[in-house]
């Protein structure tokens, strides 16, 4: 008897101790959500010079202007469109370097589940491509690739067929457009659309130039040190060139060295391997695991009614019993 009595206190305390941790782990979720729904900006450090970040707060006015005009607007406009918001938000930068480290990881209350993840194994879930386009125009910071799949986020979001594709050292997205080509380039890196697929641009490279003409004339206001860029397969003794040039270089590199081969499918998931697909199971997880802690509990408090209403069951018909047997039985 004294064994079966601990086994049920043993039992009911951890039934307790779970619906106490699930209860907090699913607060933490709720707050995120109301933390995520009323986000200030991060005023975000500015990578060079003349490169400067709109507030998250003008992205969410402009993407309800999009949306509410969206029946009169064609679907490379609307790729044109997003592609500029993304490109003026988004700021490119990779120093990630201890103050700024908070920026690049997953808070406790965006994902609690992802941000354990990040300090159990940091090298994989600590610094990452976010999913959420919504959060990583937030947070305002990352690589090509990281503008690209918010991009890619905010088209599908839109129900417009969007992917990433991998260049030779850049990243940028594609999209469908609805005209003759069957999918066009964007770069929110650098503000660009290429009305053209890959096979158009590579056979007629002077696409590039006219795209990123702009992007190359505004070279000439980096700072010095950005004068000492090289291509990967350039030798340390060649002569070092103006930005600009090597900029160029570099861009003609990225699309002539590409192929269909890394044109991934369609959706944010299928882009840069398992952590960032993985990252939708993490999502779903973060609210799962909370729930199912709370389940026993919830199971617990939802039969106490019942047992309380079977017990005055049982006493009643014990009652009724008793007044149908003769009084020298009882």
């Amino acid at each position: 008897m004294k064994a079966v009595g601990f086994q049920m206190i043993f039992a009911r305390g951890t039934t307790f101790l779970l619906a106490l941790i699930g209860a907090l782990l699913l607060g933490i979720c709720l707050l995120g959500e109301l933390i995520n729904f009323n986000r200030p900006s991060i005023d975000i450090p500015a990578a060079r010079p003349n490169q400067s970040a709109r507030s998250y707060e003008w992205v969410a006015r402009r993407l309800a202007v999009i949306d509410a005009t969206r029946s009169s607007r064609s679907t490379f406009n609307l790729v044109y469109t997003l592609n500029t918001i993304v490109h003026e938000r988004m700021v490119n930068y990779d120093d990630r370097d201890n103050q700024v480290i908070s920026i690049f990881s997953v808070s406790l209350f965006d994902n609690w589940l992802l941000w354990a993840a990040g300090r159990i194994d940091p090298r994989r879930y600590r610094d990452l491509f976010l999913l959420d386009p919504h959060l990583a125009l937030w947070r305002g910071l990352g690589m090509c690739g990281q503008s690209s799949l918010a991009l890619v986020g905010l088209l599908n979001e839109r129900s417009i067929r969007a992917g990433i594709l991998g260049l030779d050292n850049h990243v940028v997205a594609w999209a469908e457009s609805g005209d003759n080509h069957d999918y066009v380039i964007a770069d929110p890196d650098y503000g660009v659309v290429i009305a053209a697929n890959l096979a158009e641009i590579k056979s007629k490279p002077a696409l590039i130039d006219q795209a990123y003409q702009n992007v190359l004339a505004a070279q000439a206001d980096y700072p010095p040190y950005d004068l000492t860029f090289r291509l990967p397969s350039e030798p340390e003794d060649e002569p070092v060139g103006g930005y600009r040039t090597k900029l160029r270089r570099l861009l003609h590199a990225a699309y002539q060295n590409a192929s269909e081969a890394t044109k991934y499918p369609a959706g944010v998931d299928n882009s840069f391997g398992e952590t960032v697909a993985g990252q939708r199971y993490f999502y779903i997880a973060k609210w799962a695991i909370p729930l199912a802690m709370l389940l026993p509990a919830l199971v617990i408090l939802a039969s106490r009614p019942f047992r309380l209403w079977r017990r005055k069951l049982d006493h009643s018909i014990q009652s009724a019993a008793l007044h149908l047997l003769p009084r020298d039985k009882i």
